[in-house]
């Protein structure tokens, strides 16, 4: 899984991207579906938490959660 966190000028926060290029990989019988599915599960919480560590608060984050 790839991340990126970037300041988006126009949307006023950052932005919370991602890619998992090996998605084919993973179960579907676990009910993640989708890349997004994946992110929450696997990694959503500990990004919220290593920003808030850099002080990137929610309220920085585009929507709350950095997810267009």
């Amino acid at each position: 899984m790839e991340i990126d966190v970037d300041w988006n000028e126009g949307c006023g926060g950052y932005l919370i991207s991602y890619s998992i290029p090996e998605m084919h990989l993973i179960d579907s019988r676990q009910a993640i579906r989708t890349e997004f599915d994946f992110y929450q599960s696997a990694a959503g919480t500990t990004v919220i938490l290593e920003l808030s560590k850099l002080g990137i608060t929610r309220e920085a984050l585009v929507n709350g959660t950095g997810i267009e």
